[in-house]
């Protein structure tokens, strides 16, 4: 193998505003430095690779084909190497300085928010975010890195995935529910189901093709309140509802079971990180601390 060739991070953060900004003189003021000072960035990271990055001559910034693979890829090396300094910066500290936890928004407010509470109370110093998302969405946002732990029906996670560790932590009851209007329709039966666009298909396959997908459980449940069609929806979310007499459970439906677990990354390191995990698997009211 010939020589291969090492790159500055101060110069690939630069090559990456270039392709963000999309002109070496718009990258140069976000910045803050002179365009002369960009040019020569591009031009040592030129020399070190051995091919045109930018097009010449050319009245605008435009990249070349190699370019564009190298901004593309320098931009997922910054992403490790701020990755690497929060790492560096939680086993210097020994407290993570952010946590982000991503929750299903099926899973009830009392099994978060215990464990939002103790990590609060114990690491007052730690920002924190809670971020609800829907179907596989909140498994994504962990398995991206946005996240340090998730919260997530056991449905969306699919098979185990390498690199990450699961435990779950109890199940949440599902019902199946239509517009109190629609109950007395004999088309009621071929109304279509609303579904969340990652959720795992529902065990109706006669249904596959009558279906609506949509963004999340606000939107599924605004849908069946207006008639649109039948969801399988968390029992406790349309309790009130069917209280009121606003939904009703359908005909020869049942409910059903889902686990939900937490999951995180198997490399996940540091004193919070080990406080969420001791928090899920004890019972709600032991989990502030």
């Amino acid at each position: 193998m010939g020589h291969i060739p090492t790159f500055s991070p101060g110069d690939l953060a630069v090559l990456v505003a270039v392709a963000d900004a999309g002109s070496s003189r718009e990258a140069a003021s976000a910045l803050g430095r002179t365009p002369a000072a960009v040019s020569y960035a591009i031009g040592r990271l030129e020399r070190d690779a051995g091919f045109p990055i930018l097009a010449r001559p050319s009245y605008r910034t435009q990249f070349t084909r190699r370019g564009e693979a190298l901004a593309s890829r320098a931009r997922s090396v910054l992403h490790e190497l701020e990755a690497l300094g929060s790492l560096a910066a939680v086993l210097a500290s020994g407290v993570e300085p952010r946590w982000v936890l991503v929750v299903d928004r099926a899973i009830s407010q009392p099994i978060w928010s215990s464990i939002a509470k103790a990590i609060a109370h114990s690491f007052p110093n730690t920002e924190l975010e809670v971020r609800g998302a829907d179907g596989n969405d909140a498994f994504q946002l962990l398995a991206s890195g946005y996240a340090q732990a998730a919260i997530v029906m056991d449905y969306a996670c699919g098979d185990p995935v390498p690199g990450f560790e699961y435990q779950q932590m109890g199940k949440i009851e599902f019902v199946e529910v239509m517009n109190n209007r629609q109950s007395a329709d004999p088309a009621g039966a071929h109304l279509p189901e609303i579904v969340i666009g990652g959720d795992f298909p529902h065990d109706r396959p006669h249904q596959v093709a009558n279906r609506v997908k949509v963004s999340d459980r606000s939107v599924q449940l605004g849908l069946v309140l207006d008639g649109l069609g039948w969801g399988r929806l968390p029992k406790e979310l349309v309790a009130a509802h069917i209280a009121r007499g606003d939904l009703v459970v359908m005909p020869n439906s049942r409910t059903v079971d889902y686990s939900f677990s937490i999951c995180r990354k198997s490399d996940a390191i540091g004193p919070v990180a080990d406080l969420v995990w001791l928090c899920a698997g004890l019972p709600i009211t032991q989990a502030v601390m």
